[in-house]
């Protein structure tokens, strides 16, 4: 699908979001199965990380405060799908995933979070990553076998990872802003109502 006229690049949406009150009042299309599938062939399914991403544009509407996430294949932005835990059992356990080094792209998202991390590795630029964490009956990795899973797969070192727990669904936003990486994240409710939102980040 291709992007619109309206879509947003990093700065403009961290613009959005704002510095103190923000007029982002809901925040939809992160749960549509394109932004949700593995975007490359899985190529071992009892593998704990992968690398997935896909391109994506997000839009603002000011009349109603909402910000539409579409994957698009002319979009700003990469979304790191979540891919669950799986089915359980061998060779079928949930994925981690992580994007390539970030270089065209002016900002990626992941989610919906209910108590795993997001994560950032620093090797000659930025990656970004979705860290799951177990779910009764479905097997992963834990959190730190991932991160060293991805840090072996990309030769990129953990820069940081932050615990995405909040009071709704969590979302997670990295936006280039002036040749830097600042991050905010989001939670959301039924319907995408924002519910909760922290502060832009200090750059990365």
């Amino acid at each position: 699908m291709a992007a619109n006229g309206n879509q947003l690049n990093g700065k403009q949406l961290n613009e959005q979001f704002g510095s103190g009150f923000s007029p982002v009042k809901s925040i939809t299309g992160f749960n549509d199965p394109s932004l949700n599938k593995p975007s490359a062939p899985v190529k071992n399914a009892g593998a704990d990380v992968q690398e997935q991403q896909i391109q994506a544009a997000i839009s603002f509407d000011a009349a109603t405060g909402a910000l539409k996430l579409v994957s698009a294949s002319d979009g700003e932005g990469l979304w790191i799908p979540y891919l669950g835990n799986g089915e359980g059992g061998p060779g079928k356990k949930g994925w981690g995933t992580y994007s390539k080094l970030v270089t065209d792209a002016s900002w990626v998202g992941t989610g919906p979070f209910s108590g795993c991390y997001v994560a950032a590795f620093q090797g000659a630029g930025f990656r970004f990553a979705h860290l799951i964490t177990e779910a009764s009956g479905h097997p992963c990795a834990t959190v730190d076998q991932q991160i060293a899973a991805i840090e072996d797969a990309s030769k990129a070192a953990l820069y940081q990872k932050w615990p995405m727990q909040g009071v709704a669904l969590g979302l997670a936003f990295f936006m280039k802003v002036d040749g830097s990486w600042v991050r905010r994240f989001a939670w959301v409710g039924p319907g995408g109502n924002v519910m909760q939102m922290n502060a832009t980040s200090t750059a990365l």
